[in-house]
């Protein structure tokens, strides 16, 4: 492995650079337990899949947001990615 050494005046790099390494660590570990043990691409990849035939063969169009207590609708909205 490779070391370099930075050569700086102000002493801003070191810090923000470990800050960053340890920020991207922390954010990839629930990333990789979210991927890899609770499957969620696999099925939002399946749920969207469903709502592409529906909106594709059914003839079904999303014209209005759904409630707050439609968990369905509220992962629907997810799934499509709409604001």
């Amino acid at each position: 492995m490779d070391e370099f050494v930075l050569q700086e005046s102000t002493g801003y790099k070191q810090p923000t650079l470990r800050f960053l390494a340890v920020f991207h660590t922390v954010i990839s570990l629930p990333c990789l337990v979210g991927y890899y043990y609770l499957k969620v691409p696999l099925v939002v990849f399946k749920r969207e899949k469903e709502i592409a035939r529906k909106l594709e063969f059914d003839g079904l169009y999303i014209t209005e947001q759904p409630s707050d207590d439609d968990i369905k609708g509220q992962w629907d909205r997810l799934v499509i990615n709409t604001p």
